[in-house]
């Protein structure tokens, strides 16, 4: 069986070597981590190996034609010697590299597909590790009570302490706390060792286009729940805002970057441990989840109960609408966008939606009237006034060409017709009233 230690090393491997772009934020190794300590690191009774993934989910992972997945897929294909679209479920069983790669490569699709994504606090990992094996009977029922009492925890002196690798650009995803009833807290608190390099934006969804500010080495978040007058702006929604932080290698002289995560802390900062053992905070409500009054109301007497340790300059400020109000001691930083432009909104899609349906219609139109115009060719009396007037007067046509007589010729016989049409009406008329069509006399009736 593998050591512990040497599949972190070789988690720490490949994903240098393969350059998976979004981090996984330890638990890959968390969860090695956390196997081991179940005794259930070499078992042959885990399905997806020691990455749990479901079989859905590592189908997932295959066939894919996002432009970093084909990069991934190539990368593979040198590590391995096989094309992963051609690994099959059973083999991450058998291969631990193959079941890291499956790790990994769920997290980058999940990230991709805008799902459930691994935080950093433990609590938080295993959310999402529950979410792996919620159709995996092995385990029991009493696996959340294991896992939140055994998962390792990140960035303080219980655990061990966060950093990613990368030889080109990483993007992390870290969950803000939740507005909700049940949560007392209003903010995070990351320091970053080094702060070269990095980059930091709020968002909830880091994939997209979003305004980033160079990173200082201590990065405080808090929502600032009221206006400039003191007065409580209640949010009106759940969501999930992540801190998006950027991180590229940027030493020519190293082959790779790292980046480590120190300090890990909500605020306002509480005891880690009371009477009652951990407090477990959800961070993953469904998107837009509305706050009723009275939750709103139960949000308002937490958060003025703590406000005034939340009244910190320097942090970063986010209002009730989840934009950000003050960047504190970000301000005069360097800023770029960074990400994917999130595509058409709902208005610009509509609006082309309409134009199309509008350029349709005018095609319709135009259809109908071609088709009205060919039915009256055979109706010399609709023909255009000029050209009927010319043919009447017996006058051949024109060599030169009139724009006007695009007609073909009227047929054998609608003269003598026309003329018997137009004496009867002569004859019905009192010479007084008598008004002839232009090009007609009267000897045309004698």
């Amino acid at each position: 069986m593998t050591s512990k230690r040497a599949l972190e090393d070789l988690v720490d491997d490949l994903v240098l070597k393969i350059g998976f772009k979004i981090s996984d934020n330890n638990f890959t190794k968390n969860l090695i981590y956390y196997l081991n300590s179940k005794h259930e690191l070499g078992s042959d009774n885990l399905n997806g190996g020691i990455s749990l993934v479901s079989e859905e989910m590592f189908k997932a992972t295959q066939n894919r034609n996002n432009k970093d997945f084909l990069n991934y897929y190539e990368a593979i294909k040198s590590e391995i010697g096989l094309s992963w679209n051609e690994v099959t479920y059973d083999e991450l069983g058998s291969s631990s590299a193959n079941a890291i790669i499956a790790s990994m490569l769920n997290i980058q699709a999940a990230f991709y597909d805008d799902k459930l994504l691994p935080g950093m606090a433990y609590d938080e990992q295993c959310t999402f590790y529950l979410k792996l094996i919620q159709n995996e009977q092995y385990f029991g029922n009493t696996e959340k009570e294991n896992c939140e009492a055994k998962w390792p925890i990140t960035g303080n002196s219980s655990g061990r302490d966060f950093y990613d690798v990368t030889s080109s650009i990483k993007t992390f995803a870290i969950p803000l706390p939740l507005l909700s009833e049940e949560n007392s807290y209003f903010g995070i608190k990351i320091r970053l060792d080094p702060a070269e390099g990095a980059w930091v934006g709020f968002s909830d969804n880091c994939r997209y286009s979003t305004v980033y500010k160079k990173a200082n080495r201590e990065i405080k978040a808090i929502y600032r729940l009221e206006d400039y007058d003191g007065n409580f702006q209640q949010p009106t929604e759940k969501r999930k805002i992540k801190i998006c932080i950027r991180f590229e290698h940027s030493d020519p002289e190293e082959d790779f970057s790292q980046l480590y995560l120190t300090e890990y802390d909500w605020l306002p900062a509480e005891e880690q441990w009371d009477d009652d053992g951990p407090q477990f905070k959800s961070l993953f409500p469904r998107s837009g989840e509305s706050i009723n009054p009275e939750e709103g109301l139960n949000i308002k007497n937490s958060y003025e109960a703590v406000k005034g340790e939340l009244m910190i300059e320097e942090a970063i400020k986010i209002d009730s609408y989840y934009e950000i109000s003050d960047w504190g001691s970000f301000t005069n930083n360097d800023e770029q966008i960074f990400g994917e432009n999130r595509g058409l909104t709902i208005m610009a899609t509509w609006s082309i939606v309409g134009g199309l349906l509008g350029f349709l219609l005018i095609i319709i139109i135009i259809f109908l009237v071609h088709r009205c115009c060919k039915t009256s060719e055979n109706d010399p009396m609709k023909l255009p006034s000029g050209t009927r007037n010319s043919y009447a007067a017996g006058n051949s046509k024109s060599t030169e060409s009139d724009p006007q007589d695009t007609l073909p010729p009227p047929p054998a016989g609608w003269m003598r017709r026309s003329i018997r049409n137009l004496s009867k009406i002569v004859q019905k008329t009192p010479p007084t009233q008598r008004k002839l069509p232009a090009g007609y006399n009267m000897s045309d009736f004698a």
